[in-house]
């Protein structure tokens, strides 16, 4: 529901509610046995709120909240039999919460806008072995916006503190070190236990790994012509660990992009992106089915050149 109560006050209602009948059966169980199976049904809810305040000609607050449960499971919306031959109901437990506050700041008849928000948020990760951890982010985000004639440029910057609620971890591997002998001390003094070797970490309040505190970022383009333009983007992302423990850290990074797009006619455009400019040497953390590997990070593409075209009928 959305309602307009004076000139400046603006206010957004929504809710929700899904219904879940299903039913998991192992399609292939051994000849002469009855296939295993389970059935649940479970009513999820959400619904959020949000509002718009015009302070004056030059300032407006917003104000955001919303709550949401869903669903939470790795089989594309469907579900499989856990332990015990029965269905989790940890996949229909999964609570998700946000609270937003923002101020715009538009002068009239200017050629910029600036914007700012701070906000809270809670929700859960799935776990490798079917639980859900639940992490809480606190954080901030800013931009500027300009834009005269053909030109335009945006910057913005965003702070991230992402920690778990008071929840378990779970790691490849306990620390990186684990994957090293000691055979040569003046190299590294590794403890030789070995890797991958499953760790799962005690509830905690942990800074959740793999996840940049600061973030800057630069985007700027030129209409050169009608047809023509040209732009360019930078991001800057600050050092932040790889593994729970905080032995390893990524180090600061930035990345240059340059881009052209040419509009041949109403429907025919082509585009052009040299990405990594610079060719850095960045790299990622790898995440995959529910839990980080401490000796898992990936490089990122060196530079490289991508094309492409859009039709339009």
């Amino acid at each position: 529901q959305d309602s307009d109560w004076t000139d400046k006050l603006h206010t957004s209602v929504g809710y929700r509610v899904d219904y879940y009948d299903v039913e998991a059966r192992d399609p292939i169980a051994p000849q002469g046995q009855t296939a295993a199976s389970d059935s649940i049904n479970d009513t999820l809810q959400s619904g959020q709120v949000s509002f718009n305040y015009k302070l004056n000609a030059d300032f407006t607050g917003y104000g955001a909240a919303s709550y949401n449960e869903a669903t939470s499971n790795s089989m594309a919306g469907g579900n499989v039999l856990g332990g015990g031959n029965v269905i989790s109901a940890q996949n229909f437990a999964t609570e998700n919460t946000l609270v937003e506050f923002g101020l715009k700041y538009a002068p009239i008849d200017s050629d910029w806008y600036a914007d700012g928000a701070v906000f809270s948020q809670r929700r859960s990760l799935r776990n490798r072995d079917g639980s859900n951890s639940g992490v809480k982010t606190q954080g901030a985000e800013f931009q500027v916006f300009y834009q005269h004639n053909d030109v335009w440029v945006n910057a913005a910057y965003s702070y991230l503190d992402a920690r778990f609620d008071d929840s378990a971890a779970f790691q490849g591997t306990s620390q990186v070190i684990d994957a090293f002998d000691n055979s040569r001390p003046d190299i590294v003094n590794g403890t030789g236990v070995g890797s991958p070797s499953f760790t799962a970490f005690d509830p905690s309040d942990s800074r959740v790994q793999g996840i940049p505190r600061q973030m800057v970022s630069l985007n700027t383009g030129w209409q050169l012509t009608d047809d023509f333009a040209v732009g360019a983007s930078a991001l800057y992302t600050k050092s932040f660990p790889l593994d729970f423990l905080q032995t390893v850290n990524i180090r600061d990074q930035y990345s240059l992009d340059l881009n052209a797009d040419y509009r041949i006619n109403e429907q025919l455009r082509v585009r052009a992106d040299v990405i990594n400019v610079t060719d850095q040497d960045n790299w990622q953390p790898l995440f995959e089915g529910g839990y980080f590997g401490a000796t898992l990070v990936m490089p990122n593409v060196p530079r490289h050149v991508q094309l492409t075209m859009q039709y339009a009928f």
